[in-house]
């Protein structure tokens, strides 16, 4: 390939594919190429020319002569070097002497001759005929240095200062590069803002028998003892858990660590969950086949779920179809709870700000409310409707802006929202065509999974009062409880 006299028609880069020719104009070899546009980069199969073996220019050897004649000989046109003694051996070249010193002078060497010294110290230089040369081009130093000094300068701020934000930041997207740059930095993997989650998160599929109002069958939960997010998917497949762990890295973060069961969605190594994890960088973790006691923080809030939607379905009648929004507002209150012996809400602990819970201060999940469907100014009676509130819809409008279901059982999202007034023949209209349009005979899903969210089946829990935990006669000092409680109040009326 490097051999010029060689078949000009096998002259390029040869690939396991294509075939690159070179072209040839003078001593410039060339082939015609283009920048590449972003739709020819997404397009377009890449391929690698790079050799990996190393190669440093400053060690190629490119054959000089073996003595300094030979070497200066090269550098010279052929037939044009000359020295000074043949110059001086030539005097018939030169023009006849005007001066009788100059003829003995002369005679010596025409170099002594003062009218001609000069011409023949010029003569007699020897130059190349060509002075370029390539050579490598390289610095240590193409980046600022980050210190202080440049700190300060740049955020305009004191020396003190800047030492402090050294200490409390990172810089993990500093360029390295030394070499001038030839293609685009890689920057996809460098998540400079995206947040870090301490720990390790628990993650699990939890199952419906009914097809929620969104189509979904069921839902993954992300919790970490203390904090808890869950997101409705249509199926447990591998790209949906992918896109659950998307949606849950841009609203919480990105954990460390991820530990969940050994279902091939999560354990494949080619699912689109673990691709995810390596590319964000979470470190996978797996329970033990036939060891469900393995992930217990996703268990118990699995059973809390389970157990709060049910009771909520209860008292405020709310139908299956709902359990989507219903289980995100349950998860959602559970934040703001505090779980910890300092008093402070999984919310702060997770994400290091006070929660602000207004949203959450003016209704509770399935109130009846009256929302208004127009924007004019002078809203009235004829501008609202009644609908029932589903909670907060954070990726919807702005703040204090809410989820309604309206009679048509089309999700809505509205920000003027009221307390519903005593209208009885409205409400009783309303609440008629609601329960037929979420009507879920249709909507029962024909699988069997073991736990489902509709269940009521759940174990009593502890916080709750169980036989474990409540005192029994022989503690209440022989005295059955209702009695002991019936003596209690008449002994704090008498000591009234």
């Amino acid at each position: 390939m490097d051999n010029p006299f060689g078949d000009l028609e096998d002259f390029g880069i040869r690939h396991e594919v294509i075939f690159i020719p070179f072209a040839i104009e003078g001593t410039t070899v060339y082939f015609d190429t283009k920048c590449p546009t972003d739709g020819d980069l997404e397009n377009y199969e890449h391929f690698v020319f790079t050799n990996s073996d190393p190669w440093d220019p400053r060690e190629v050897d490119l054959r000089r002569g073996s003595t300094p004649d030979a070497q200066q000989s090269a550098m010279l046109p052929h037939g044009d070097e000359r020295s000074m003694k043949q110059m001086v051996a030539a005097p018939t070249e030169l023009p006849p002497y005007q001066h009788e010193s100059d003829l003995i002078l002369g005679s010596i060497s025409a170099g002594l001759v003062a009218d001609r010294a000069e011409e023949r110290a010029y003569d007699a230089i020897n130059v190349k005929g060509d002075a370029r040369s390539i050579q490598e081009m390289a610095s240590e130093d193409r980046h600022s240095r980050i210190t202080p000094d440049r700190i300060s300068k740049l955020f305009g701020i004191g020396h003190n200062k800047a030492h402090q934000l050294l200490r409390v930041t990172t810089q993990r997207g500093v360029r390295m590069a030394v070499n001038p740059i030839t293609r685009r930095y890689r920057v996809d993997h460098l998540d400079l803002n995206l947040n870090r989650l301490k720990g390790v998160w628990e993650v699990d599929w939890l199952v419906s028998k009914v097809k929620s109002i969104t189509q979904s069958t069921g839902c993954f939960v992300y919790t970490n003892g203390v904090y808890t997010e869950v997101y409705p998917q249509e199926t447990h497949a591998g790209t949906s858990a992918r896109d659950s762990l998307n949606a849950f890295i841009e609203d919480v973060g990105a954990p460390e660590g991820i530990k969940t069961d050994s279902a091939a969605k999560f354990t494949g190594r080619n699912s689109e969950f673990a691709k995810l994890c390596r590319k964000r960088s979470i470190r996978q973790t797996f329970q033990e086949a036939g060891r469900s006691n393995q992930i217990p923080h996703v268990d118990v809030q699995i059973h809390e779920l389970r157990k709060r939607w049910q009771h909520l379905m209860i008292t405020k009648k709310v139908p299956r179809r709902m359990w989507c929004y219903g289980l995100r507002y349950i998860a959602k209150l559970s934040q703001f709870i505090p779980q910890r012996a300092d008093g402070r809400t999984g919310y702060e602990v997770v994400t290091g700000r006070t929660p602000d819970i207004s949203e959450y201060c003016d209704f509770a999940f399935w109130d009846l409310v009256w929302y208004h469907t127009r924007t004019a100014a002078n809203m009235g009676k004829t501008s609202r409707a009644l609908g029932r509130w589903s909670g907060v819809s954070h990726r919807v409008g702005s703040d204090m802006c809410y989820w309604v279901m309206p009679v048509s059982g089309q999700m809505i999202s509205e920000t003027t929202d009221l307390e519903s007034a005593d209208i009885a023949a409205a409400v009783e209209e309303f609440n008629g065509a609601l329960t037929t349009r979420l009507d879920d005979t249709n909507f029962w899903i024909s699988n069997d999974h073991g736990v489902y969210i509709d269940d009521f089946d759940v174990q009593p829990d502890a916080a709750y009062g169980d036989e474990a935990d409540t005192p029994t006669t022989e503690e209440y000092g022989g005295v059955e409880y209702e009695e002991l409680r019936s003596q209690e109040q008449k002994q704090d009326c008498q000591d009234r």
